[in-house]
């Protein structure tokens, strides 16, 4: 009989433990991105050693972080409001393996945009 106390002693403080532990946010599922309405933000102009290429940007989604993920979203419709007017662009490929993305533009984007939010249709 006194080797059953201590178990059932053991069994209270471990659903205790479990409980609190599963409250943690660490161990809380994370929300999956909406596809239907997503943001991301400009991170950069894409641009090479010698060259930037004004029209086209450098843009990470948020709740994206694989390649593969990103490649879903080639197609998508971006829009970036300056204030004034939208700005209009096209997802074009996957950049690098952490799901950033490669967006052309309509026109030219100033460099204000740079770190702005820009809405994936």
């Amino acid at each position: 009989m006194f080797r059953f106390i201590p178990f059932v002693l053991f069994l209270s403080c471990y659903k205790e433990l479990t409980n609190h532990l599963l409250k943690h946010k660490f161990f809380k599922a994370k929300p999956k991105p909406n596809k239907n309405k997503m943001q991301g933000t400009i991170n950069n102009f894409r641009r090479s050693r010698k060259r930037t290429y004004k029209n086209q940007m450098i843009i990470l989604v948020d709740g994206v972080n694989k390649k593969e993920e990103a490649e879903k979203l080639v197609g998508k419709k971006v829009v970036y409001n300056t204030g004034k007017k939208d700005i209009l662009g096209k997802i074009s490929s996957a950049h690098g393996n952490k799901g950033a993305v490669r967006v052309i533009f309509e026109t030219g984007m100033p460099g204000q945009a740079i770190s702005k939010k820009v809405k994936i249709e």
